[in-house]
């Protein structure tokens, strides 16, 4: 079976080798990565506005990010995520795999 380089796996055990792949695709793709985040921008502006707001409120010390998910408890990289984007300043703190499966939940209803 043959290792594709989306694979989960493959990126977890090879995480240099992923990076110095998606580094050389996005030089190579510049100017349509740029265009497909323009009207990703441009369909979820709700969205952008949302986490403008949040990324300014924790730069300037108004919201605290936790060392850890509020959810799982994992310490580390933790995202905040919007359970309503009208209200940006309402965050739960979430670790990446909880973030992806509450946005999962939200989409599929």
């Amino acid at each position: 079976m043959p290792i594709k380089v989306g694979d989960f796996h493959w990126r977890a055990t090879h995480s240099g080798r992923a990076a110095q792949y998606q580094a050389k695709y996005a030089r190579a793709h510049a100017a349509q990565l740029a265009a497909a985040h323009r009207e990703w921008r441009a369909a979820n502006p709700a969205m952008c506005k949302a986490e403008h707001i949040l990324a300014r409120a924790v730069a300037k010390g108004r919201l605290v990010r936790p060392p850890n998910c509020t959810q799982c408890g994992q310490v580390g990289d933790i995202e905040g995520h919007h359970p309503d984007y009208a209200q940006p300043m309402v965050v739960v703190w979430l670790c990446k795999s909880c973030h992806v499966k509450a946005d999962r939940e939200r989409v599929s209803g």
